[in-house]
């Protein structure tokens, strides 16, 4: 019997790990869209505040500061938009990964549930809001550059050297944003169709490689409850947590 359950485990592994390079193509073009974005806003920034890079390389004081805010707003009216888009193809393809996983185990349904709909909307919006707050703290920093007294009368190439830096620390954070709600994404839509099944179980499941954190490789194969959630959430919810959730199946 305990070897019959094991196969059965393997073989439900094997179905999620097909779900999940899916889902990984669909999130490396959410990545490329956020990164773009983001990219797209920075350049903004540093063609717009060149002139006042110049002018504090020659001794001015703080002279980016209403510059910055009024820059802020400007991009800001992109954010929600784009991103809205970038993830409605992700969530799109992830939603078809996590369905065809769930119809090898029979509980798959072609019409989007209430707990699916809520999942995919939640994730949108949590996208749109990191994206913005990853903008945010891009024109915080930005404004910190100028405002920080010994940056003024510094070469030009070192200023921007500094706006840079910052700019790519932004475009990193977009990168994280689409990696993580991508991951969390796959895995709230898998929790959703089991518990709507009324699976109350899984397996922990990792992704076995050099990644998993400790105390999610000492879960790998144990059982939870989907009432009761470990300290840190189900698989999927931790930031970039790779795990999965394989479903206990009644015989």
């Amino acid at each position: 019997m305990a070897s019959k359950r094991r196969a059965s485990t393997a073989r439900q592994r094997a179905r999620y790990d097909r779900a999940t390079r899916k889902a990984r193509a669909a999130e490396r073009v959410f990545v490329r869209a956020l990164a773009l974005l983001q990219k797209s806003i920075v350049l903004t920034y540093e063609k717009r505040l060149d002139p006042l890079v110049r002018k504090l390389s020659t001794d001015a004081k703080n002279p980016a500061g209403a510059s910055v805010k009024a820059l802020e707003k400007l991009v800001k009216v992109r954010i929600a938009p784009k991103v809205s888009v970038a993830y409605a193809r992700m969530a799109e393809a992830v939603d078809a990964a996590s369905e065809e996983y769930a119809v090898t185990l029979g509980i798959g349904s072609s019409v989007l549930s209430k707990g699916v709909r809520e999942q995919i909307e939640t994730r949108r919006d949590e996208s749109i809001r990191l994206v913005e707050d990853a903008h945010r703290r891009y024109a915080a920093d930005v404004r910190a550059v100028f405002g920080d007294p010994e940056n003024t009368g510094l070469r030009v190439e070192v200023l921007q050297a500094k706006l840079l830096e910052r700019g790519n620390v932004s475009i990193s954070q977009a990168e994280l944003v689409a990696r993580d709600q991508t991951t969390k994404l796959l895995g709230g839509l898998n929790q959703a169709r089991q518990v709507e099944a009324g699976i109350t179980e899984y397996i922990w499941s990792t992704s076995r490689d050099e990644r998993v954190r400790d105390e999610h490789a000492e879960r790998d194969g144990q059982k939870f409850s989907w009432d009761d959630p470990p300290e840190d959430g189900h698989p999927g919810e931790p930031i970039q947590c790779r795990c999965s959730a394989t479903p206990v199946l009644s015989n």
